[in-house]
C-alpha cells in the first residue's frame, strides 16, 4: 500500500500546477483496447464497456463524453474491438452535444506477448457546430472531423506494459470555420486560434505502464503517456491562404493512473485519471485538459 499512496501523492502534487495539456482520449489512438492496460477475464470471448469520461478544457470547458466499446476475441491470436464516443462540451460561448466519433482495430496477439494493431476512427460530425450563427472553435466541437488511420504495437514483460502508436488524419482539412475575426474583442472566443478548414498533423504516442495487484480483486497501474504531435497544424485565414499555426507541435507529456476492481468472474469496474506535466504550446485541435477522469464497467462473457 505504501506504493498506492506514493503514486497518488504524486498526482495530487502534480495536480496543483496550473498546467493545459493536449488530452488523448478523444483522439482516437489512445483509447484503443490493445493499447491501454487492463485485467483480462479468463475465458471470456466477449467484452462490453459501458464508460464516461470528463475532462476540463481550455477557459473553464466542461467535456463530457459516454461511450459504448464492444471487444470480440476470434482465436488465441485474432481479435476486433468498436467503439463510439458521444460528447458534450459547455463552457461560456456555448453548450454543444452530440455523436463525435467512433474507433473500430483490429489485433494480432503473438505468442511471444507482442501485439499488432490497425485501426481508423471515424468521425460522426464535421466539426463546423455553430452558435448564435457563429463558427465555434474547435475546442467546443464534439469531434476533430477527419477521418484517421490508426496503427499501434504492445508488448507485456510480466507487469510492465510499453506500448506505441501513431495516428494520422486521412483528411486534408476538416469543415470548421472559426476565425477570430467574427468575434468582437471581449469575447472568449479570442483566446482560441484561428481553426477555418482545420489541417491537424499526424501523433506519435507511447505508453509506459506497470500494473500492481493491490489485493485479490484489486489492481493499480500508473503509467507515464508522452504524446508527440510531428509538426505544426495549419488554418485558411479570410484570404484564402493556409497558415501555419506557429508552436503547435510538440511534445505532450501525461500521467495516468488504472485502477481495477473485479466485481465477480464477469464484471470489473476500472477508474482511471489522467493530467499533464509538459505540454504543447499552442493546442488548436481542442484536446486541451488540464485533468480527465473515466469510469467503466466491464461486462466479459
Amino acid at each position: 500500500m505504501k506504493i498506492v499512496l506514493l503514486v497518488i501523492s504524486v498526482l495530487i502534487i502534480f495536480n496543483s500546477n496550473k498546467v493545459y495539456s493536449q488530452g488523448c482520449s478523444d483522439a482516437g489512438v489512445c483509447s484503443i483496447h490493445s493499447l491501454k492496460p487492463d485485467v483480462e477475464i479468463p475465458f471470456a470471448k466477449n467484452q462490453l464497456t459501458v464508460g464516461v469520461a470528463y475532462g476540463r478544457g481550455d477557459s473553464a470547458i466542461n467535456i463530457y463524453t459516454p461511450y459504448l466499446e464492444f471487444n470480440r476475441i476470434i482465436n488465441r491470436n485474432w481479435s476486433v474491438n468498436g467503439k463510439i464516443n458521444f460528447q458534450s462540451n459547455s463552457g461560456e460561448l456555448a453548450s454543444i452535444s452530440g455523436f463525435s466519433d467512433a474507433i473500430i482495430s483490429v489485433s494480432y496477439n503473438s505468442e511471444t506477448k507482442l501485439s499488432f494493431t490497425i485501426g481508423a476512427k471515424i468521425p460522426l460530425n464535421k466539426s463546423d457546430k455553430m452558435n448564435n450563427g457563429l463558427p465555434l472553435p474547435m475546442a467546443y466541437q464534439n469531434s476533430l472531423g477527419t477521418f484517421d488511420l490508426i496503427f499501434g504495437v504492445g508488448y507485456q514483460i510480466n507487469n510492465l506494459g510499453i506500448f506505441g502508436g501513431y495516428q494520422k488524419p486521412l483528411s486534408t482539412h476538416n469543415n470548421n470555420q472559426f476565425l477570430t475575426s467574427d468575434y468582437p474583442s471581449n469575447s472568449q472566443a479570442q483566446g482560441f486560434p484561428s481553426t477555418n478548414r482545420f489541417e491537424r498533423a499526424a501523433d506519435v504516442i507511447f505508453r509506459f505502464t506497470y500494473q500492481l495487484k493491490a489485493t485479490d480483486n484489486f489492481y493499480i497501474t500508473p503509467g507515464i503517456l508522452p504524446v508527440i504531435h510531428l509538426a505544426d497544424d495549419h488554418y485558411t485565414n479570410i484570404q484564402g491562404q493556409k497558415v501555419k499555426i506557429d508552436s503547435s507541435a510538440g511534445l505532450t507529456l501525461n500521467v495516468n493512473l488504472f485502477m481495477n476492481y473485479i466485481l465477480d468472474q464477469n464484471s470489473s469496474l476500472v477508474l482511471s485519471y489522467g493530467m499533464p506535466v509538459v505540454s504543447r504550446k499552442v493546442r488548436p485541435d481542442g484536446l486541451t485538459r488540464k485533468f480527465a477522469f473515466s469510469l467503466d464497467y466491464k461486462y466479459s462473457f
